[in-house]
């Protein structure tokens, strides 16, 4: 087996890696938004032919809440859309497109889809701890 070498896309790579992408569309749920986040980088792997092209982008993590049990849910909402904006400013400053939020609570998740984050049912969360 060939040595695999992983780099970054250069614009030479742009026309494959956009055939690649399209070919696979309806398997991949490509959302062509990522590339224009400013933090995106594309990484190619190859062998001496181009194998996979991979999107990359720093994101937020928002999950695990700690919620004072004497705090009013009226207080909670004020201060997860404080949070939240907070995050928002943070990641677009640090040319981020997208932020995720974990959660679990019926009625957080309620506020989450009331402030405009998006239910994601067509994809599978993986995770490796490092």
């Amino acid at each position: 087996m060939k040595r695999i070498k992983v780099e970054k896309t250069t614009a030479k790579d742009w026309p494959e890696a956009a055939e690649f992408f399209s070919k696979l569309s309806s398997r991949n749920n490509i959302d062509a938004g990522v590339f224009s986040y400013p933090a995106t980088e594309t990484l190619k792997a190859s062998n001496g032919k181009s194998l996979v092209y991979m999107p990359v982008q720093p994101t937020f993590f928002l999950e695990s809440l700690g919620i004072n049990p004497e705090a009013t849910p009226m207080e909670v909402a004020a201060a997860l859309k404080a949070l939240f904006q907070v995050v928002e400013w943070e990641a677009v400053n640090k040319g981020m497109g997208e932020i995720y939020f974990l959660c679990a609570d019926e009625e957080t998740k309620s506020f989450a889809e009331h402030q405009g984050l998006e239910k994601i049912e067509t994809l599978t969360l993986y995770r490796r701890k490092l």
